[in-house]
């Protein structure tokens, strides 16, 4: 058999040998739309299935080409794909334009990484819809974005939430970064200014292959624009101001390269906010400001065959807590707390920021560069990030002026990455990824660490490869991660505690796109990812400002019979069954883009083996109040979810959109529901464009209506009173029934109604002046958003009014 097998490859080998030499010789090169030549683009020819990669100066060449006619595809990071029909023998050289992508986002683009398959599902911003949401912060400008909800705490906090899923389940890429720092609670915002994107992307596949383990939910990418590498200067400046909180935000960028060094770019930017006390619609949300200070700055020379980078951010914030912590006595003021419809505390508008707060900064440092050889392109990038965090809470005394919580964590990351050249139908990518991370607490405190010190060292290796035809993609990966941990903290009884653990795990993804003719196509993405706990989840203990509650880790032990302080302690990691996070996820996708009609429609199922969640437990008293307090559990989940996107032109210049986003969550080991999942939205709204209307351009107005409903797949209802009464008793409420429970029920159904528009001034060739009027919750209704945990002591906010104003100045060459 053996020998058949090989007679036939050497006959087949024979035929395409002499094919070849009788064959001809095709050429040409690669540019963008201003004859800029693309080092590194690949052409591939569907009927022979060979392919090649442009040299450092635009240009290929391949020979033995049999005389015919050839589809041939032509992609390059960050342009459109292009469909040619190639006739050989050709009488000159042929050149290939290609039309930057900023716009259609088909393709996954991580700048200076390689270029991911279209068939892994994603989402993104366009630089419209960006430019709307200026102000915000970075978690409620993904809001817009289907399959994506915000999990909010106050005022300016917000986070992403990515069907269902929210905190250390989504990474965050800051300009290719992975965002490192203490981002385990709900009132920790992504510590990103969004000013410095240009691009803002949501992964909703499994790529974890690509970035690593945590990426369960999916990855949030946000990419600044290119450098410059042309002679020339801009410069930008955004003025936002928003009559909730009296906010103003403004924003400074500039930008320029050198006529003498072609290639060489620089950056430098820098915003400003500073907001008051928020409002609902029937009171203030006192000690609800923000306040946040930063900057970056970025200098890179980029050459057709090499390049390097230089970057630089640094985010300052300071947050004021609503206040409740410290208010509650007695149990039956938290009880009367809880169930009043007004927080405990009211007070007049006000810039000034008090306990309970927080500040945070956060550094990051990064050099990357790429190379190109004979055997592909070459990545490499250098990452140091520190990030500061103190908490201050209401504290007898001289202790208000003292940190609570006082955190230092550094970490230092380094990735390698070799994207091959085409190497017959296989086109993809190896990789390699290593981190250390130094978490410290700063001693002063005076309050035991709601985190322990420790270090982790992790590492990952990865390899991506694709097929592409004419009509279908496939891609696969599989990545090997191993993390390892070292841990140094005290119990409360001031006995010292170390330990040590490692976690390791594949991951494996397939990922594949059908297109069905020109305007039809079906998105096939199933993987398994996986999580090992973070450290608040496994050490954290304490009070919580979020929730104006205790936390505990899956690692505290309560004896209830033994004396305090005793009988609360740290258990060793091997004496407690705790496993990484198993997810395994099914996502599919129907897309049509037609001349009028656009369909986007998903729909997928994640099963997550040892779901980590925090949970209500009880109410305690303590020498500051009576608080709730929540413990971190771990269950087997389900999620099931349909994202709709559509969008109908009803004339050339308006459009009708409607949103849907709908979320199936249960506790499948104890039968149970989850608590705090995002309830189900429909959006709909009309958009009115019009390119230009005289003298002025970019004329828009949107008006849209967003639906939440009521989370009616929510716990059982258990009040304060009812713990309180059953602890006077001694009775175990949990004994007969250890189900989950929550302490208010899921608040009511509402609608939120936004209006925006916007146009612009052209002011020279180069140059333009922006105005945008937004508003937010037009008919200032009151509501609670139930992943909210603030939702037991106020509501959401009102009515907020937004005007804007952007000025450019550029002598760059069109």
């Amino acid at each position: 058999m053996k020998k058949y097998i090989f007679m036939v490859a050497v006959c087949i080998l024979y035929a395409q040998v002499s094919a070849q030499n009788n064959g001809h010789t095709l050429s040409g090169e690669v540019l963008s739309t201003d004859r800029t030549p693309l080092p590194g683009a690949t052409i591939f020819l569907e009927n022979l299935h060979r392919g090649m990669v442009t040299d450092a100066t635009g240009k290929f060449f391949l020979k033995s080409i049999p005389k015919g006619k050839y589809e041939a595809v032509v992609r390059f990071t960050g342009y459109k794909t292009q469909y040619i029909t190639i006739s050989v023998p050709s009488a000159k050289p042929i050149s290939i334009l290609l039309q930057e992508d900023d716009l259609v986002l088909n393709n996954v683009i991580v700048k200076g990484q390689s270029l991911t398959s279209a068939a892994i599902p994603e989402s993104a911003l366009t630089e419209k819809e960006i430019e709307i949401t200026r102000g915000e912060s970075l978690g409620e400008s993904l809001a817009q974005l289907t399959g994506v909800s915000t999990l909010k705490t106050g005022s300016g906090v917000a986070k992403p939430v990515v069907h269902g899923l929210s905190g250390n389940r989504i990474v965050i890429l800051n300009n290719d970064v992975k965002l490192e720092g203490q981002q385990w609670g709900t009132e920790h915002a992504p510590e990103i200014d969004p000013f410095i994107a240009k691009k803002i992307k949501v992964v909703k596949g499994a790529a974890a292959v690509k970035y690593g383990s945590e990426a369960l939910g999916g990855v949030v990418i946000v990419e600044p624009p290119d450098l410059p590498t042309g002679a020339g200067l801009n410069s930008e400046i955004n003025l936002i101001g928003m009559s909730n909180g009296r906010s103003f935000t403004g924003d400074v960028q500039l930008e320029g390269g050198f006529s003498t060094i072609n290639g060489l770019g620089w950056r430098i930017q820098g915003s400003s906010k500073n907001a008051g006390d928020t409002h609902t619609p029937d009171y203030n949300l006192t000690n609800s400001g923000v306040k946040e200070l930063n900057y970056s700055i970025g200098l890179g020379l980029k050459k057709p065959a090499y390049g390097i980078e230089l970057y630089h951010s640094h985010f300052d914030t300071e947050v004021g807590i609503l206040k409740i912590t410290g208010l509650t006595g007695s149990l039956e003021d938290l009880r009367k707390v809880l169930e009043s419809e007004r927080p405990p505390i009211i007070e007049d508008f006000s810039y000034d920021i008090g306990n309970p707060r927080q500040q945070a900064t956060h550094d990051l440092f990064k050099i990357n560069g790429f190379f190109l050889t004979e055997f592909g392109r070459f990545n490499i990038q250098y990452g140091l990030q520190l990030n500061k965090r103190k908490e201050f809470d209401i504290r007898i005394g001289s202790l208000s002026d003292i940190p609570s919580m006082n955190l230092e964590i550094t970490t230092h990351s380094l990735d390698l990455e070799w994207v091959h050249n085409p190497f017959g139908l296989l086109d993809g990518s190896i990789g390699l990824n290593g981190a250390y991370q130094d978490n410290i607490n700063i001693p002063g405190t005076q309050r035991s660490n709601f985190i322990p010190n420790f270090n982790n060292y992790s590492t990952g290796i990865y390899l991506i490869e694709g097929i592409e035809k004419s009509f279908w993609e496939l891609e696969a990966g599989v990545r090997y991660d191993t993390k390892f941990s070292d841990i140094r903290g005290w119990n409360l009884n001031e006995s010292f505690y170390y330990d040590n653990f490692h976690f390791t795990n594949f991951t494996a993804t397939l990922n594949t796109i059908y297109h069905i003719g020109k305007q039809d196509r079906i998105i096939v993405n199933v993987g398994s990812s996986w999580r090992p706990p973070n450290m608040a989840e496994l050490y954290s203990f304490g009070k919580h400002q979020s929730a104006a509650g205790l936390e505990y880790g899956l690692l505290w032990f309560w004896d209830r019979e033994a004396p305090p302080p005793a009988n609360i302690y740290i258990r060793k990691f091997d004496q407690v069954a705790i496993e990484n996070e198993q997810g395994f996820k099914w996502l599919n996708t129907y897309e049509h883009h037609g001349k009028k009609l656009n369909v986007d429609f998903s729909a997928y199922l994640h099963r997550i083996n040892n779901y980590i969640f925090i949970r209500p437990e009880g109410v305690t008293k303590r020498p500051e109040g009576a608080l709730p307090y929540f413990w971190y559990r771990q269950t087997d989940a389900l999620f099931l979810g349909i994202d709709a996107d559509t969008r109908y032109p009803l004339f050339s210049f308006l459009n009708w959109n409607v949103k849907l986003n709908y979320l199936w969550a249960k506790d499948v080991r104890n039968n149970d529901y989850l608590p705090f999942i995002p309830a189900n939205q429909v959006e709909t709204g009309f958009e009115f464009q019009q390119n230009q209307w005289g003298k002025i351009r970019d004329v828009y107005a949107r008006f849209s209506a967003a639906y939440t409903a009521r989370q009616k797949r929510a716990p059982r209802v258990i009040s304060p009173e009812v713990i309180t009464e059953a602890g006077e008793q001694d009775k175990n409420l949990f004994a007969e029934d250890p189900s989950n429970f929550d302490f208010l029920a899921a608040p009511l159904a509402y609608t939120l109604v936004n209006l925006d528009a916007g146009i612009t001034v052209p002011t020279g060739k180069s140059n333009a002046l922006q105005f945008r009027l937004g508003i937010r919750n037009l008919f200032n209704v009151s509501y609670r958003n139930y992943t909210n945990r603030l939702r037991y002591y106020a509501d959401d906010e009102g009515r907020n009014f937004i005007v804007s104003l952007k000025f450019n100045i550029s002598t760059f060459k069109n």
